[in-house]
């Protein structure tokens, strides 16, 4: 069950405003490489990251937070192998932050001024800027 059902369920339907805020990954691809050999020139060092930098969708969901009582905005991790996640087997970090623009989301859904209830999925701690001070992490 999707934490937006388990509240629809929980709380009604009609009580319930959804705005997805950002994807983590745009286009899960399966069957991405695995062992340097997979890739032709494997030796090339600017391989593209599947981390979305989508931010178009935030501004929506900064609007669902202002016109509700509570915001609860789910952040963190994608599980995958090998490329198809932000963790998991050969899903490796180079920083705390979280992937991909979910920091800016989380930034903008703060500065709206509502209470703010964090749920952060993750195999791994993440540096929040800062932002759990100004919200409930859960």
């Amino acid at each position: 069950m999707t934490p937006k059902a388990a509240f629809e369920k929980a709380f009604g339907a009609g009580r319930v405003t959804y705005a997805q805020g950002c994807p983590i990954i745009e286009e899960r691809k399966y069957g991405s490489p695995v062992f340097p050999g997979d890739v032709e020139k494997s030796t090339r060092l600017d391989q593209s990251s599947p981390v979305s930098s989508r931010t178009g969708l935030i501004p929506e969901a900064v609007e669902c937070a202002k016109a509700a009582d509570l915001a609860v905005v789910c952040v963190g991790d994608l599980a995958g192998l090998f490329q198809t996640g932000t963790v998991g087997e050969g899903s490796d970090a180079d920083s705390l932050d979280l992937p991909g623009v979910q920091q800016q989301l989380l930034g903008a859904v703060v500065a709206a001024g509502k209470p703010v209830v964090v749920v952060l999925t993750s195999g791994r701690p993440y540096n929040l800027g800062g932002l759990r001070r100004r919200s409930a992490l859960s």
